[in-house]
């Protein structure tokens, strides 16, 4: 793909960043995973009559006592380094993001004033790749390219403890993120002229703005405010068409894991008798399963952020996307 050697190029230069963002990813889904399998614990301890001992912390290397006083003071600590290592990702993700942006708008800006000193006058709507075209390519760096490394390890590791609880639950799970990805994406594909139409209908306009309020001009080119309501009807034809479509994937991923939901459910009523999981067991992975919600829903979304990219890269088509990007 044409447009990789941008994030790719940045990626490569800035390794112990990347490197340390991804650990402290990988820390904080470890972390993250352990608060609801903790809610477990707690159970047995609380009704240990109800049920047998559960294994789910046991299978991350954690044994704790069978009391309270224990359970509160892991839980605690567990809050607070969770919400440290969180906010450290975070900020770290924002940092690299901005550094991103930065250097692709200055070395857009260098280009830009190149074209300028050859009487080659850039569009208005070149302007929207310092503002919101930007935008979409830090959420293609941060959240498509880096965040989605960090759900598929925590997507992994939760994985590996539900399936040590139940394989045939998890398969189901699995089975249905990797069809509901590729429902979301078959669709993104489908419409993405629909994506791409919008961008050119708030280009041509931005471009019509800028010449009729900024520009001198020497002849008549017709009456500009009906010239403008032609081009913002067409824009709103647009936009509603937009909007639908978007509207309609945001209301399908909920809709789709909780229809998931529903199906383990029911698959764990049928296979209740069978099943050597305790009660504490049980809520884990109900816990768990649910607490995976935003990690899927980013997986299955990812389609959307890497198309908004990769439409939005198009307006840095002006650099040398195949060499690296340099340090600003």
């Amino acid at each position: 793909m044409q447009t990789n050697p941008i994030w790719w190029a940045f990626i490569k230069q800035h390794k112990k960043e990347t490197v340390a963002l991804l650990l402290s990813s990988l820390l904080a889904s470890y972390f993250a995973l352990i608060v609801p399998l903790s809610i477990g614990k707690y159970m047995e301890i609380v009704f240990s009559a109800g049920g047998g001992k559960t294994k789910a912390l046991e299978l991350l290397g954690i044994d704790l006592p069978e009391n309270l006083v224990s359970f509160f003071i892991f839980f605690f600590s567990l809050l607070l380094i969770r919400f440290l290592l969180s906010w450290l990702h975070q900020y770290q993700s924002a940092c690299l993001g901005e550094g991103f942006v930065r250097q692709l708008r200055s070395q857009l800006f260098a280009v830009h004033l190149e074209e300028r000193q050859q009487r080659q006058q850039p569009t208005a709507s070149s302007i929207l790749a310092y503002s919101s075209e930007a935008k979409n390519m830090q959420h293609w760096l941060v959240k498509g390219v880096i965040g989605l490394t960090k759900d598929l390890l925590f997507l992994a590791m939760a994985l590996y403890v539900l399936y040590s609880l139940n394989a045939v639950l998890t398969v189901t799970v699995l089975l249905s993120v990797i069809v509901f990805y590729l429902i979301q994406r078959q669709y993104s594909q489908t419409h993405k002229n629909v994506w791409e139409e919008k961008r050119k209908r708030q280009g041509s306009l931005l471009n019509h703005v800028s010449k009729t309020l900024f520009e001198e001009t020497t002849q008549s080119t017709g009456d500009p405010e009906k010239k403008y309501s032609a081009k913002e009807a067409k824009l709103m034809t647009i936009l509603h068409s937009y909007h639908f479509h978007k509207s309609f994937l945001r209301a399908l991923t909920p809709f789709l894991l909780y229809l998931m939901l529903a199906i383990v459910m029911i698959i764990l009523s049928w296979d209740a008798a069978k099943s050597n999981l305790s009660a504490g067991d049980v809520l884990a992975y109900m816990l768990v399963l649910m607490n995976l919600f935003p990690t899927m829903r980013n997986i299955i979304k990812v389609e959307q952020i890497w198309l908004q990219g990769e439409l939005a890269a198009k307006k840095f088509t002006g650099l040398t996307l195949s060499q690296e990007i340099s340090a600003v």
